[in-house]
């Protein structure tokens, strides 16, 4: 079984940062992930077939799915490098969104 992940909030971000790499998400992924329920948003997660990936990456992008890969970027851009619990919150979370 694979794992769909799709950026969308949560709480004890520091607890899911340890639960996805438990999980076998590769850390700098488990990071962007994390931050981005820091930031505000949901992270949604659920076991999945291999062979049912596309299909279901597709219906998460149809839903407003986040591309974690382009969202890290920006975060990398902003100076940010991994997730942090301590860190400031700014309130623009660098892709046009204000929370």
């Amino acid at each position: 079984m694979g794992t769909a992940v799709g950026a969308v909030a949560d709480s004890g971000a520091g607890g899911l940062l340890a639960a996805l790499k438990d999980a076998g998400v590769d850390e700098a992924d488990a990071n962007v992930y994390v931050e981005g329920v820091r930031r505000g948003w949901t992270l949604v997660s659920a076991p999945i077939e291999d062979n049912d990936t596309s299909r279901v990456e597709a219906a998460l992008d149809r839903g407003g799915g986040v591309n974690a890969t382009a969202r890290g970027t920006i975060y990398r851009q902003e100076g940010w490098t991994a997730f942090d619990q301590n860190a400031p919150l700014d309130l623009d979370d660098g892709v046009g969104r204000t929370l």
